[in-house]
């Protein structure tokens, strides 16, 4: 991919999920501070009814706009300032930065393969081997992702179609399924796990740029896999 802005100006579509009543005065700070093309299109959703179905209306409106890379960023996930230009300078259809799980484990939202065939999160010490360098992985939380719109193009025959009536506009908008979650060997697996399985299933190869180091806001900021104190003063407003 040539995809230097300065030359070219990309375009680019932040597609923001935003969680349910409420919304964190520190992704709105982040979302509009990114470096970016002039030409960057926003665009926002609400995670109902479910967390698959906004991000697949998130790419289908990318889609129909016609912008080359779509940038997922939820409303909880606290990237770097030059989180776009890092990840685009990889040159790789799907990349993403590096966050942690902010519950029980703190885990890396990365994942590779285990001996059963089912994808499990990297560890901390796991990723102390690999430094900072662009990890190649099995999959990657969508917090913090970077996904070329050719990859959805190549996409869409393989799954379902739907369409949306815009109530108000009575407008269609074409949606494809390619974010869903899926029941396999009894085991839940998750819209991102899904998505990550099916690009794979094309060829695609799917990397973390381990440098890109993201916060994951709760009542604290869970960045390196440790709580970080003291708890933020901006937490979620109604």
């Amino acid at each position: 991919f040539e995809i230097s802005w300065e030359s070219r100006n990309p375009q680019i579509a932040i597609a923001l999920l935003i969680g349910g009543d409420f919304i964190y005065k520190d992704m709105l700070r982040v979302a509009f501070g990114l470096q970016k093309p002039v030409s960057t299109l926003f665009l926002f959703e609400v995670k109902k009814p479910d967390v698959a179905f906004s991000r697949n209306i998130l790419a289908a409106q990318a889609l129909k706009e016609k912008t080359e890379w779509i940038y997922y960023l939820d409303c909880d996930v606290v990237p770097p300032l030059n989180v776009i230009p890092r990840l685009m300078m990889h040159n790789l259809p799907i990349v993403s930065g590096l966050y942690w799980r902010r519950y029980e484990g703190l885990e890396p939202c990365i994942y590779r393969m285990s001996e059963e065939g089912l994808p499990v999160p990297y560890s901390s010490e796991d990723l102390a081997q690999y430094g900072s360098s662009i990890l190649e992985v099995e999959a990657s939380g969508a917090g913090c992702l970077l996904i070329h719109s050719s990859v959805f193009e190549k996409l869409k025959p393989t799954v379902e179609q739907f369409d949306l009536l815009d109530p108000v506009t009575k407008e269609t908008l074409t949606c494809w399924k390619f974010w869903e979650y899926i029941v396999h060997s009894n085991v839940n697996l998750s819209e991102d796990i899904v998505l990550a399985s099916r690009v794979k299933g094309l060829g695609y190869k799917i990397h973390c740029d381990l440098s890109i180091r993201c916060g994951h806001l709760t009542s604290v900021i869970v960045k390196d896999g440790v709580y970080r104190a003291p708890p933020l003063t901006t937490g979620k407003e109604v």
